[in-house]
């Protein structure tokens, strides 16, 4: 239970004491018992709001009109969060699913309501959308904003922006952290402990770099600026690479018996998924997908540095894809030395 939550338990405690307090100074058995009930009532009704998601995880892949993708996974106790209410702007096509299936579900406004197939501890919902509304365009430069709006509280939040190929990112809201990716680029924000009917407001401003057409002249120019530029970085990863080659075959001959060298074919028949397995990757994004492909080529389970030279995820976010696949319960995180051992849990795999 976070910080937050305790301290509004105990300034209810405080503030039904004191009037206690004030009742019994006059005697009053009747307006005591009326106060009573009506703080009793109170006090449950802050404990009811008190529920909280646990997981909510939003994906938005934006393209060169400014249409966005948004993919929003979320994990919680359904057994309290009986109608699960998520933001979703003007969606279009809007799909939302279980492990099981397709879910009963309503847009309203802003918004989607979503029926929860079953109640359990630990529920697992997917919502995905198009929409064209979280974004505007001025000039040359494009503006995203994007809300989420907490009806319940949100124990962990993690939203990442994708920005398509050939794009100048010129701000975002302060706490994300942008990285470059193969597609583009990434931001990414992690908040805790939300409180409900908290709006976090998002917002990004880019522009997309797009080479004059006007003049033949000018376009010669670039595109021999431009194959002078790739020889020399083809030269250059051309020394670094045949070095990385010379570096992987001597670890290679050193460190790795016959007997551990995996033929393509075995590796492809490992990675061969029941459907319950492949229900679940559904749910989780491309770095969680890597991690879980990685363990089952390894009989489930690896240390983290192992994990991190195979992957080539930035440290910090391989600690946070980690985190996030211990909390949906796929992996087990055990503290070994210097690092940890991730294990795929029993549960995914008895799926």
């Amino acid at each position: 239970m976070s910080f937050k939550k305790t301290r509004k338990k105990l300034k209810i405690f405080f503030v039904v004491h004191k009037v206690n307090t004030l009742c019994n100074m006059k005697s009053g058995h009747v307006v005591i018992s009326i106060i009573s009930i009506f703080f009793f009532l109170l006090i449950s009704s802050q404990l009811a709001s008190a529920k909280a998601i646990d997981v909510y995880d939003i994906e938005i892949t934006l393209d060169d009109a400014g249409n966005a993708q948004i993919k929003t996974m979320v994990l919680f106790d359904s057994s309290a969060i009986k109608n699960l209410r998520l933001s979703a702007h003007k969606p279009d096509n809007l799909q939302a699913y279980d492990l099981t299936g397709s879910l009963n579900h309503i847009v309203v406004n802003n918004s989607v309501m979503i029926k929860p197939r079953e109640e359990v501890k630990d529920y697992n919902t997917t919502v995905k959308y198009a929409t064209n509304q979280i974004s505007s365009k001025t000039g040359d430069e494009w503006n995203i904003s994007y809300n989420v709006l907490a009806y319940d509280s949100i124990e962990y939040l993690s939203i990442s922006l994708s920005l398509p190929s050939g794009s100048s990112l010129k701000s975002f809201t302060l706490g994300g952290s942008a990285s470059v990716i193969d597609s583009g680029i990434k931001i990414e924000w992690y908040i805790d402990d939300v409180p409900s009917n908290e709006n976090v407001n998002l917002g990004v401003i880019y522009a997309m770099k797009i080479p004059a057409h006007d003049e033949h002249g000018s376009t010669l120019i670039i595109l021999a600026v431009s194959i002078v530029l790739a020889g020399m970085a083809s030269f250059v990863m051309y020394n670094k690479s045949k070095k990385r080659e010379k570096d992987e075959a001597k670890m290679e001959t050193e460190e790795t018996p016959k007997d551990k060298i995996k033929p393509e074919a075995e590796l492809a028949e490992e990675l061969v998924l029941t459907q319950g397995k492949k229900d679940i990757m559904m749910t989780l994004n491309k770095n969680e997908q890597d991690v879980v492909k990685e363990l089952l080529r390894e009989e489930g389970k690896l240390t983290q540095k192992d994990i991190f030279t195979e992957i080539g995820l930035p440290r910090s976010t391989l600690s946070r894809t980690l985190k996030k696949l211990e909390r949906k319960n796929v992996v087990e995180i055990r503290s070994i030395g210097n690092t940890n051992l991730v294990i795929l849990t029993e549960w995914f795999k008895e799926r």
